[in-house]
């Protein structure tokens, strides 16, 4: 049996594959922002879900060791720095392994699923987006200051033949192809956050409107007319059946619509009091603010990590992570890779 979030699910999947196969990247990016946006919306829905219920020992969050990669892998700090960009677009607290082979998530079940997915897609995007970079050999032409590493010449003053062979110094020279490669893929997943999380922020921010709009006029859907409860319920109140007579429905409706009308309007008021006595549903800001708060307690509850992740260590290159971030912007945030349970060819 096909449950709502399955079928979330599979949506989230159909945009995603609209995604890599749209024909711009204007088209990929709004279906990449569809994608993200529903993500968050189905994030709320199962957060306010759990707010009414009563065994929470099936809804709280839940820990997961995500692998990123094998140990001496070069750049894996740099997968590590897209998975934790990602995770934190869905409400994911992370620790990372001392050698970024893996990171430890904190989360809700289905928002980890959703991190995993993107990732999945985005990090073999990542690694070809660079490669092409790094084919055309443009950080070549970027000279930076490095440290390396000289050997003593014989002749060295400095050198008595019993001590240290070498020692460090700074010169310039072009970028190292790993430098290049670990600042454009490092820029590629800021940037990829930061799309993430703007997509996740304007759709809560459409989500709050929508709720203040209903709350300060429970009478009207989101096309500004009517509702069905509202003009039932007007119908009742006032021993009104309609249909009968087409033209005073027509008049009443106009009444209704005019914010000059007394008796329509105490009518609306009425009925606006009704409902706020009988809706006990709670907000987005309030849903997310518990939501917060349970992860919190619970990550403070089983983490024992210490001290904050630094990011990449590694000399900045200006032209490879300009680079990285156009692709990052320009990346389709969505894969081959389909989310578990979706159908192929759904519209």
């Amino acid at each position: 049996m096909t449950t709502p979030g399955d079928r979330t699910l599979e949506r989230i999947a159909a945009l995603l594959n609209q995604a890599e196969n749209a024909g711009t990247e204007a088209e990929a990016a709004v279906f990449m922002e569809k994608a993200q946006a529903l993500a968050t919306l189905r994030g709320i829905d199962l957060a306010r879900a759990r707010s009414h219920t009563k065994g929470k020992e099936s809804t709280t969050p839940i820990q997961k060791t995500v692998k990123i990669g094998e140990r001496g892998k070069h750049g894996l700090s740099t997968f590590t720095n897209l998975f934790l960009e990602i995770a934190r677009a869905q409400d994911i607290k992370t620790n990372i392994a001392h050698n970024h082979t893996r990171v430890y998530c904190y989360g809700f079940a289905e928002d980890i699923e959703t991190a995993e997915i993107l990732y999945a897609s985005l990090v073999v995007q990542m690694v070809d987006v660079c490669e092409k970079f790094l084919a055309t050999g443009e950080y070549k032409n970027e000279r930076i200051e490095r440290r390396v590493y000289k050997k003593y010449d014989e002749d060295d003053w400095r050198y008595d033949g019993y001590g240290p062979k070498g020692y460090y110094d700074w010169e310039y020279g072009p970028v190292p192809k790993q430098t290049a490669r670990i600042n454009f893929q490092e820029a590629f997943g800021d940037r990829i956050g930061s799309r993430l999380s703007k997509a996740k922020y304007d759709e809560i921010q459409r989500q709050k409107e929508r709720e203040a709009f209903r709350a300060n006029n429970p009478h009207l859907d989101e096309e500004g007319l009517p509702t069905q409860e509202f003009l039932d319920w007007f119908a009742d109140d006032n021993a009104h059946q309609w249909g009968l007579d087409v033209q005073w429905d027509q008049n009443l409706l106009e009444m209704l619509g005019d914010p000059g009308n007394d008796w329509t309007q105490s009518k609306i008021q009425r009925f606006k009091e009704i409902r706020q006595k009988q809706d006990d549903e709670p907000g987005t800001e309030l849903v997310l603010a518990s939501k917060a708060k349970e992860l919190h307690e619970y990550y403070k509850a089983n983490s024992n990590a210490r001290g904050s992740y630094r990011g990449t260590k590694t000399s900045y290159s200006s032209s490879s992570r300009s680079a990285g971030s156009r692709a990052g912007e320009s990346t389709r945030l969505g894969g081959n890779r389909s989310l578990p349970g979706a159908r192929k060819g759904l519209n």
